[in-house]
């Protein structure tokens, strides 16, 4: 190979490198959608805890569309939102800092704001984190919230459930729950209990046997 040919390969690879185009070694792409297969494991992160090492999932040719129709009078605010559930025909934002819950349309991107709130209910910052659907409501989790919020996801009716154990909540106790069939399960996040509320009457139980060894923090 002469010094003039070496320089071209040099320089060739160099501009090859720079495009991530060299077949077998480099595979990057330019710009905002990226025809490269996700990784065999990506890490898990739900915006408030670690939950491991999960699955990737190839998004090849996949574009990204934003939102921001916010309703008219919406107040967000920052960290407006944590935690969404989809019903079978709308995606449900749940509010940590907004003063309502939102549903959007996922074929439109249209936005419908929900803020009925019932008697007694008292939300301030930080109300709740994540939701759960039964088949027919929408469960609101209470972080710092006084009440378990059920929301019609048809006529958007809310509910409030706030007989709770031994007769107080407290704040920042609980983030995300699961739907079992028959009853919601509330995760305790600074809370000691997991408590269980009937989807049909809100009566709620207390569970705080914990196993031998058990460290919840605080």
């Amino acid at each position: 190979m002469t010094g003039i040919s070496r320089k071209l390969s040099i320089i060739v690879l160099i501009i090859l490198f720079a495009i991530g185009s060299i077949p077998g070694k480099f595979s990057a792409s330019i710009g905002g959608i990226s025809d490269v297969a996700a990784a065999a494991n990506i890490s898990g992160h739900d915006g408030i805890g670690y939950s491991g090492s999960i699955p990737g999932n190839e998004v090849a040719g996949t574009a990204f569309t934003g939102y921001q129709a916010w309703p008219s009078g919406l107040t967000k605010g920052s960290s407006g939102f944590i935690g969404g559930v989809y019903d079978g025909t709308s995606i449900w934002m749940i509010p940590y800092n907004a003063d309502r819950l939102m549903k959007v349309n996922p074929s439109s991107g249209e936005m419908t704001g929900y803020s009925n709130w019932p008697a007694g209910f008292t939300k301030g910052s930080n109300a709740f984190a994540g939701g759960v659907f039964d088949g027919t409501n929408i469960w609101l989790i209470p972080y710092s919230a006084n009440q378990v919020i059920k929301v019609n996801a048809t006529t958007g009716e809310m509910t409030g459930y706030s007989g709770w154990p031994g007769g107080s909540k407290g704040s920042d106790q609980f983030v995300g729950g699961v739907f079992d069939g028959t009853h919601i399960w509330l995760t305790p996040y600074s809370g000691s209990r997991l408590i269980k509320v009937n989807i049909t009457t809100g009566a709620m139980t207390a569970y705080n046997s914990w196993p031998s060894g058990t460290t919840l923090g605080s």
